[in-house]
C-alpha cells in the first residue's frame, strides 16, 4: 500500500512488514484526514490496525493473535467524530463492536456478548452505532442501532437476511431483504422502530404461480465434543407425502457452513423446491465451521474438513432415523466446492452413511488449495500434515453411488482435482458417474445451459439410485 502526493505524483509506499503474507482488509480516512489500515496475515491468526497521519510513519493501535482462527468475518470503520475506531473482531466468544480510542487504545466492547455481528458496523450522526446481528434468531441478519446512552434497538423486523444501507443523517434505512420463498427486494425503515415499506415486488407472476414450499427450522442433539456442537441446527423441507404419513427419501443439500439461513438461495433453491415437488425431503444443517453458535464451534473445522464435520451429519440422520417420514435407508447427499468435498469424503470414508452422493467441483486435494485457504490449511512448510489429507487415498472406500460434476475451466479448483480422483477410482475397479462441462467456472451453475443440464444429471442421479416413487 502507498500514498500518492496528488500535485507531484509521488509515491511513497507505507512500511508495514510482510506485505507480501498480509492481506489489507479494509482502509479509510477520518474526517481529519488520518488513514485507517486494517491489517490481516493470510492465515487469519494475527490482525494489525494502524492509523497514519500526514508525514508519520504508521502507529499500531490495535493487534492480536490467536492460532486456532479460521475464516474471519472481521471488520473495521471510522467513529462518526473520528475520533476512535469501530473494529468488529472475536476477541471473545462472539463476533462483536469494539471501540478503540486514539487516546487510549484499550478496546471497550459496544455490541451485546449473546449474539454476532456481521461486518463492519456503521457510524451514525451523534454517536450512534448500527450493525447487522444474529439476533434475535440466528438464521437471520437484522440491524439494530445504538445511540449514545441507549440501549440496543433492533431497527429491521421483516423476517430474513438483511443487507442494509443507512441516509446520512441515520434517520432512515434502505434494506435489500430476502427469505427462504422470497428473492431479494427493497423496503425502506423510516426511523428505529418505522414502519417497513415495500418498495419493490419481488419474485413477479411466475413465481407468486409456483408451489414454493417453506422450509421449517429444528434442532436435534449433536456429537457434542465441543461447545456449540450438543444442539444442531437445520433447516427442512416437506414433500406432501410426508405429510400424508408416507416415508420418504431425504436428501441432504446443497451442504455446506453457513446454510441455516432465512435467505433466497437462488439456483439452488429453486432445485430444492424441485426435489421437494419430486417427493424428497431436502435438509441443510449447519455444520461445524458455521457462525452464530460461538468460537468453539466454528473453530473446529481447523483441519477437520471431511472430518468431524461428518459427525455432524451423522448426527442428523440419527435424528432422522426417528422421524415417522423419513426413509433413512434411501439418503443422498450434495453440494459443490467444500460441499462436494463433504460428499466425497463421506462416500469415501463413512459408507452407508449416504446411499448416494453427487460431488460439484469438489475440493478434495489441500494441494491444489489457493491463497485464500491459507486459513484452514496453514502452509506446507508449518503443517505438512494437513496436505497428506487428500481424498485420493480414501478411494478404496467407495461403496455407494457417487456422481462427480466438474467444469473444465474452473478457476478455483482446477480440474485437475477430479481427473486424478478419477483415475484412482477407476484404479481401484469403483463404478461412478462422471460429468463434465468444457466450459463451465468453478461456478458450474451460473449460466443455464450449464444448470440445466448438469442439474437435470444430479435429479436423475438421485432418482436412479434413491428409488423415486
Amino acid at each position: 500500500m502507498a500514498l500518492v502526493d496528488v500535485a507531484s505524483g509521488t509515491l511513497t509506499p507505507l512500511a508495514f512488514e510482510d506485505p507480501t503474507a498480509v492481506q489489507i482488509l479494509n482502509f479509510a480516512w477520518s474526517p481529519q484526514g488520518v488513514l485507517m489500515v486494517d491489517r490481516e496475515a493470510d492465515d487469519a491468526t494475527r490482525r494489525w490496525v494502524h492509523v497514519v497521519r500526514p508525514g508519520a510513519a504508521p502507529q499500531l493501535v490495535y493487534s492480536d493473535r490467536r492460532e486456532s482462527r479460521i475464516y474471519t468475518e472481521h471488520g473495521s470503520t471510522w467513529a462518526h467524530d473520528g475520533r476512535s475506531l469501530l473494529l468488529t473482531t472475536d476477541r471473545d466468544d462472539r463476533y462483536r463492536v469494539y471501540a478503540v480510542f486514539l487516546s487510549d487504545t484499550t478496546p471497550v466492547p459496544v455490541t451485546p456478548a449473546t449474539s454476532d455481528v456481521q461486518g463492519a458496523a456503521m457510524a451514525l450522526p451523534n454517536g450512534a452505532v448500527a450493525w447487522l446481528s444474529s439476533a434475535p434468531v440466528v438464521s437471520e441478519r437484522h440491524l439494530w442501532r445504538m445511540d449514545r446512552g441507549k440501549a440496543p434497538v433492533q431497527v429491521t423486523r421483516r423476517a430474513g437476511t438483511h443487507r442494509v444501507f443507512i441516509a446520512p443523517d441515520g434517520r432512515a434505512v434502505a434494506s435489500i431483504v430476502s427469505d427462504d420463498v422470497t428473492p431479494p427486494h427493497l423496503v425502506l425503515v423510516s426511523g428505529p422502530r418505522g414502519a417497513e415499506q415495500v418498495i419493490t415486488t419481488p419474485g413477479g407472476a411466475a413465481l407468486a404461480a409456483a408451489r414454493v414450499a417453506a422450509p421449517q427450522y429444528v434442532r436435534f442433539p449433536g456429537a457434542g465434543d465441543v461447545p456449540g456442537a450438543d444442539s444442531l441446527h437445520a433447516k427442512l423441507w416437506l414433500p406432501e407425502a410426508a405429510t400424508r404419513g408416507e416415508r420418504v427419501p431425504v436428501i441432504f443439500g446443497p451442504v455446506y457452513s453457513n446454510t441455516v439461513r432465512n435467505r433466497w438461495g437462488g439456483t439452488y433453491a429453486l432445485l430444492q423446491q424441485l426435489l421437494v415437488q419430486r417427493g424428497y425431503a431436502v435438509i441443510q444443517v449447519d455444520v461445524r465451521g458455521s457462525t452464530g453458535y460461538g468460537r468453539a464451534f466454528r473453530e473446529a473445522f481447523l483441519f477437520e474438513w471431511g472430518g468431524k464435520d461428518l459427525d455432524d451429519l451423522a448426527a442428523t440422520k440419527q435424528w432422522l432415523g426417528a422421524q415417522p417420514w423419513a426413509d433413512t435407508a434411501r439418503t443422498g447427499i450434495f453440494g459443490s466446492s467444500y460441499g462436494g468435498l463433504i460428499t466425497v469424503y463421506a462416500l469415501f470414508t463413512r459408507p452407508g452413511l449416504f446411499k448416494a452422493g453427487v460431488a460439484g467441483a469438489s475440493a478434495t486435494d489441500p494441494r491444489f488449495y489457493g491463497s485464500d485457504d491459507v486459513a484452514i490449511t496453514r502452509r506446507p512448510q508449518s503443517h505438512p500434515e494437513a496436505f497428506k489429507r487428500g481424498a485420493l487415498q480414501y478411494a478404496g472406500g467407495l461403496q455407494d453411488h457417487l456422481m462427480l460434476i466438474h467444469g473444465l475451466m474452473d478457476d478455483v479448483v482446477p480440474f485437475k482435482t477430479t481427473a486424478d480422483l478419477a483415475e484412482e477410482l477407476m484404479r481401484q475397479g469403483k463404478d461412478f458417474d462422471m460429468v463434465i462441462a468444457p466450459s463451465a467456472t468453478h461456478g458450474w451453475t451460473a449460466r443455464p445451459q450449464h444448470a440445466r443440464y448438469l442439474l437435470g444429471k444430479l435429479v436423475a442421479h438421485f432418482d436412479r439410485y434413491l428409488g423415486r416413487r
